[in-house]
């Protein structure tokens, strides 16, 4: 057969499977599949694909863990692998980090809350905390930035005042604080305080 004639036949083989319904859904279901891909998922069973997963910190993970957090400029003391959870992709790799950090006086704090540049706007955030919450003891403790305060009354925190109970320490900041929040209410650093209220952080 001539070279050319097969690639004829060829050709109009490949058209007419384009044209085809049953092709064209499949493609359809393909570029469906690729938009899920960044989706989290708990666990530490084998994802493909680009899908991170959530797990408890290991201690090759903790070089990573203080390059987030110190890019971040969050505190960089206190950061011990053992009480962080993280995010990995599929080789392994730390794309986010959060810890319930334990302080004197009998009172944790949620911290060291980060996510990878790249790897923003995902959600990933959102299921470090949740995965958090699910074996937390109330009350839990947090000091965040002014703006980020909606995003954690997503889960049930709860901004607290001078006038609120709180930990020694963080009565101390309240106190500091509270003169800045009528001068710059954009910058001031707020206290906030979940006590084990459930709730869905997408709605």
């Amino acid at each position: 057969m001539c070279p050319s004639s097969r690639r004829g036949r060829q050709a109009r083989a490949a058209a007419a499977h384009r044209s085809c319904p049953r092709a064209s859904l499949l493609r359809k279901a393909a570029r469906v599949k690729d938009t899920r891909k960044g989706q989290v998922s708990e666990g530490g069973g084998r994802i493909g694909g680009d899908r991170p997963r959530l797990r408890g910190a290991r201690a090759d993970d903790e070089a990573r863990i203080r390059q987030l957090v110190r890019a971040a400029r969050l505190n960089p003391f206190g950061l011990d692998w053992r009480h962080f959870q993280v995010a990995v992709d599929e080789l392994n790799q730390v794309l986010g980090c959060v810890q319930v950090k334990a302080h004197r006086g009998g009172w944790c704090e949620l911290a060291s809350l980060v996510v990878a540049p790249g790897r923003r706007g995902r959600g990933l955030g959102s299921a470090l905390v949740s995965v958090v919450l699910r074996s937390a003891s109330a009350p839990l403790w947090l000091m965040c930035r002014a703006p980020l305060v909606p995003y954690y009354q997503r889960f049930g925190f709860r901004e607290v005042g001078v006038r609120d109970a709180a930990p020694l320490a963080l009565r101390a900041l309240l106190c500091f604080t509270a003169p800045l929040r009528a001068v710059r209410p954009a910058t001031y650093l707020a206290v906030m305080v979940w006590r084990g209220e459930a709730k869905d952080p997408s709605v």
